[in-house]
């Protein structure tokens, strides 16, 4: 890989860690309100490129290893360290965050799902995640849970890649799109399977082929003011929908991501910002989290005020960044489980 791609993909990671937090910053209730639509064009627009990048790094980096010799093996271990561990202990530590918060204010909405009465075990299912069908308390957790299922089938990957290359892309193509719930799409049903991140995790696996990786530079050297305008006309088309009809159609966001990743992608810089602050992707994209919620608890939860959207992402990504500052430059490597290692 050139010392240019590697620059663009560090500074990419740390531009979509900073987009997430507007998905999570909470949906407002009032259809057209300010709030709404601020919230249209960023959680439910730009911020939706994050994850599906995510998943096409990993995706890529996991295909360069499938020539060598005992890799599955080799990387199932790398990924208990990476992906494993992190889950386990930011589940545990979020549990006990929510706890702490719950012995403040009982009644505070932040507090929700730990308030209600459950037996033990179901507490240790909900704290750590282990429900497939749901989210882990720490939401963004779910991102690491899926991509060491990922892992565990590579092999799937690995022969696909081999016997049918871009054939298997259009058949992942399908399947998200029928299985692509709260679009509209008349046959989607949500099965608590994300096949939007197969897709874009198989897309990774494809950019390792030479030929594609080509076809796909032709493409981001368009013009971005043409492709950044087909990503922002089909935002605001979505938002004009879901506003008057009340659904979006299946088709949309499946075609404004990839344009909005290569417009993105275009105009990253591709000179190296401080490494300090790039490595700091990661640990941004957990603990946003612990600031949404803190903003929430103190402030309540008002998200049909544009401000107090602007002011709960200001807090969460200030928190986040701080935190995660203090965590990697200052802690160091007495805790560098937490981010299973990662330099």
């Amino acid at each position: 890989m050139s010392e240019t791609v590697s620059n663009k993909i560090k500074n990419m990671s740390i531009v979509c860690a900073m987009l997430v937090p507007f998905i999570h910053v909470g949906r407002p209730s009032v259809v057209g309100s300010p709030g709404w639509w601020m919230y249209q064009f960023t959680a439910e627009g730009v911020s939706r490129i994050a994850v599906p990048f995510f998943f096409i790094c990993s995706g890529y980096f996991l295909s360069k290893h499938f020539a060598d010799k005992c890799w599955y093996s080799a990387e199932v271990r790398k990924r208990i360290k990476t992906l494993l561990t992190p889950y386990v202990l930011w589940s545990l530590i979020f549990y006990l965050f929510i706890s702490a918060l719950y012995m403040i204010a009982p009644d505070s909405p932040v507090c929700y799902r730990i308030a209600q009465k459950m037996p033990v075990f179901s507490r240790i299912l909900l704290a750590f995640g282990l429900s497939p069908e749901k989210l882990p308390m720490l939401y963004p957790l779910w991102y690491l849970r899926f991509l060491f299922v990922m892992v565990l089938v590579s092999p799937v990957f690995s022969a696909g890649y081999k016997h049918f290359k871009s054939s298997l892309l259009i058949f992942l193509a399908a399947l998200y799109l029928t299985f692509n719930p709260g679009e509209g799409s008349p046959i989607g049903v949500h099965i608590g399977f994300p096949f939007e991140g197969v897709f874009y995790f198989y897309c990774g696996i494809l950019l390792h082929d030479d030929k594609i990786r080509t076809n796909v530079k032709r493409v981001s050297c368009k013009p971005i003011m043409l492709l950044g305008g087909g990503a922002f006309t089909l935002i605001l088309a979505r938002a004009l929908i879901v506003r008057y009809v009340g659904h979006s159609f299946c088709l949309i966001k499946p075609l404004f991501i990839p344009l909005s990743l290569i417009t993105v992608w275009s105009v990253i810089s591709k000179n190296a910002w401080s490494n300090k602050f790039a490595s700091l992707s990661f640990l941004v994209y957990v603990t946003h989290v612990f600031g949404l919620q803190l903003f929430s608890f103190v402030f309540g939860r008002d998200s049909d005020n544009v401000w107090m959207l602007l002011g709960r992402v200001s807090f969460g990504l200030c928190f986040a960044f701080c935190l995660s500052y203090l965590l990697k430059n200052v802690v160091g490597s007495r805790v560098s489980l937490l981010w299973g290692g990662r330099r």
